[in-house]
């Protein structure tokens, strides 16, 4: 039964995928379609009140608002569960909570019985995959492990403290990796011959998950009494 429900989900999955990658897919000079590379970027613990695009009156994000603006608003959308493991899990694995049993963090998620997106990414669509930032899943699948991924763990947490630097600080770790991972493996543009293969990313940032600290050498653009009015 296991099996049979495994290759139903990885069957699901896969026409899924290919139905998004379809959906984004261009057309060559040569007139072959080309896949397209797929950046994931999450926030952790964010509500729409920490975004000036979803009507917050005191939330300063330019970068989210110009993503919003020239993308696809959300406006009935929700996390399959309120707890990070859960959540996360059932966004790397396409089902919900009560087909994953993770209920709440620490526990490990059955790989013989459910697929990760990104292996299908990888061993079907012939994808490089790699993830950069917290996982928040167990075990961590080998398609997110390899090919310079690098993994947040507890060792790393002085990155986030508020003595650190913003040079230092944990989210531009994570974005500079990100960038010398995604022009690594990205097929030059002037490059016509390249054998590249398309990548998924996934970006994960911890913040604003608490400890709420910031860089030593920023200043709050909100103070907390007008956060708490």
């Amino acid at each position: 039964a296991m099996r049979e429900a495994r290759a139903m989900e990885r069957q699901v999955l896969y026409h899924a995928i290919a139905v998004v990658a379809m959906g984004m897919a261009v057309v060559g000079q040569a007139g072959a379609v080309e896949r397209p590379n797929i950046l994931l970027v999450t926030t952790d613990q964010q509500r729409t009140d920490t975004l000036s695009c979803y009507g917050s009156s005191f939330a300063h994000s330019p970068h989210l608002d110009h993503f919003a603006a020239q993308g696809v608003q959300f406006l009935d959308a929700y996390a399959s569960a309120p707890v990070c493991a859960p959540s996360r899990t059932s966004l790397l694995l396409g089902v919900h909570v009560p087909n994953h049993l993770i209920l709440e963090n620490g526990m490990n998620f059955h790989s013989d019985v459910h697929e990760p997106f990104s292996d299908i990414l990888r061993d079907d669509v012939g994808y490089t995959t790699a993830l950069i930032g917290k996982a928040g899943f167990t075990p961590i699948p080998e398609s997110l492990a390899l090919h310079d991924s690098w993994l947040y763990t507890s060792k790393f947490s002085s990155l986030r403290s508020s003595s650190t630097p913003a040079a230092g600080f944990l989210e531009t770790v994570i974005v500079n990796r990100s960038m010398q991972w995604i022009t690594k493996y990205s097929k030059p543009p002037s490059d016509t011959n390249s054998t590249a293969k398309p990548w998924f990313l996934h970006v994960s940032m911890l913040s604003p998950h608490g400890p709420n600290t910031l860089p030593r050498d920023w200043v709050p653009p909100v103070s907390r009494a007008e956060v708490l009015s």
